[in-house]
């Protein structure tokens, strides 16, 4: 009954988003490329979408309840898990309608992160159980939903490592297990290594800013810091900071299981995702599977009835505001430019957007100031501008005759 109550609730609480555009990757993945079946290596939200797409072509609403049911699914198995190690699910109502994870739940093409995080909490509990041949079968399924499951082994490592009796057998057993999942991602160019524009001393140290800057999000979401863009400045001088700050979380952790659990699940995650990323492409749905993993965490804590209701109803007044922009295309990148003007991404994919609906003029604005922002975003940013050269030369010949009419008229002057 309560899974029932639960899964009505947070229907009620999505209907905004069932009717929001396609965003972003949405257009490339599904129109164009998933349409056809085909989606990398993410083969059972290619066999979904592609299902979708010969049913009701481009309507958005089932893409949208794919997304909102492994949502639903994520939040039920994190209360199965928090009953299992002897809490109470409080957690699990905030991670439900947090509004970085509503962001990341709205958004169409990452429904794959909701299936992957689904597989692999549910082989999670399956291993609590000792269940281990559910528990490989579900992290194979995983595996097969998104990349970042083959980092699922490194969440039983944490689990084990954390543990006062650690099994040698287990931890040698996971370690070899992450060792070929991510040399297959390698060999099947699932993670290519010739997109990384910066040294590893550079992605170490950056990377803690990345975090530091997605538990802002976390901690104290507001609308000035909710938004699809990302705008990370790539640093070499903060590894020695992020590595006292490391080592003090060892320490922490040393005393309590569950709190040394989530933080090195959060960390390998984190870490071991974006590694192989660009920096300057930091999502926030790339937070729902390592948050999802700390649920039980924070459900260890006792927390004030006033300050849990305060949180939800804050959490929930912010999850509908974002669904709000996640429904228009054009509110979601008005909103990104407004936060970062000097963003090349947000003013690239407004003038995508906005030349997409033929409205020119406006368009070679956002074209000229992403072209303004690119030397600071060099080797990231040189194909994006090349193809949109290519995709959209006749917009540029246009500004370039307009121009040349504007220089002609005024040559006399």
């Amino acid at each position: 009954m309560k899974y029932v109550l639960l899964s009505l609730i947070l229907f009620c609480v999505f209907i905004p988003m069932l009717s929001g555009e396609f965003q972003f990757d949405d257009h490339f993945n599904i129109t164009q490329e998933e349409g056809h079946g085909l989606n990398g290596h993410r083969v059972i939200q290619g066999f979904i979408n592609s299902t979708i797409f010969k049913l009701v072509d481009t309507s958005t609403v089932p893409y949208h309840l794919v997304s909102l049911a492994f949502h639903i699914g994520v939040c039920c198995v994190l209360v199965a898990i928090c009953e299992h190690m002897g809490y109470k699910p409080w957690a699990v109502a905030l991670f439900a309608i947090h509004p970085v994870i509503g962001g990341a739940v709205s958004y169409i093409i990452q429904a794959s992160v909701m299936m992957a995080t689904f597989f692999c909490l549910l082989a999670f509990f399956m291993y609590l159980r000792k269940r281990y041949i559910w528990c490989a079968l579900s992290w194979v399924v995983a595996c097969f939903c998104k990349e970042i499951a083959w980092q699922f082994p490194l969440v039983i490592f944490a689990w084990e490592w954390s543990a006062n009796k650690r099994n040698p057998y287990y931890l040698g057993t996971v370690i070899v297990g992450e060792i070929a999942g991510v040399c297959y991602m390698f060999i099947t160019g699932a993670w290519n290594s010739t997109s990384l524009h910066f040294n590893m001393a550079e992605r170490v140290a950056t990377q803690g800013r990345v975090l530091f800057s997605y538990w802002g999000k976390i901690l104290l979401p507001h609308t000035g810091n909710l938004t699809i863009n990302g705008d990370t400045v790539v640093t070499g001088n903060l590894f020695t900071m992020y590595l006292f700050v490391f080592i003090c979380l060892v320490l922490f952790m040393r005393s309590n299981r569950i709190w040394a659990f989530a933080v090195l699940c959060f960390c390998f995650l984190s870490v071991m995702e974006s590694t192989i990323v660009r920096l300057q492409l930091e999502y926030e749905h790339r937070i729902y599977m390592p948050l999802a993993f700390m649920v039980p965490a924070f459900t260890s804590l006792r927390v004030n009835r006033r300050v849990f209701v305060g949180l939800f109803t804050w959490y929930l007044v912010l999850c509908l505001w974002y669904q709000g922009l996640w429904r228009s295309e054009y509110k979601m990148w008005r909103h990104a430019v407004q936060l970062t003007p000097n963003c090349p991404r947000a003013n690239l994919n407004m003038a995508r957007h906005l030349f997409n609906r033929r409205e020119f003029d406006e368009a070679l604005v956002y074209y000229r100031r992403t072209l303004e922002c690119y030397p600071k975003h060099e080797g990231v940013w040189k194909t994006w501008v090349r193809h949109d050269l290519r995709e959209y030369g006749n917009v540029f010949l246009m500004d370039t005759y307009r121009f040349i009419q504007y220089a002609g008229k005024h040559k006399g002057r």
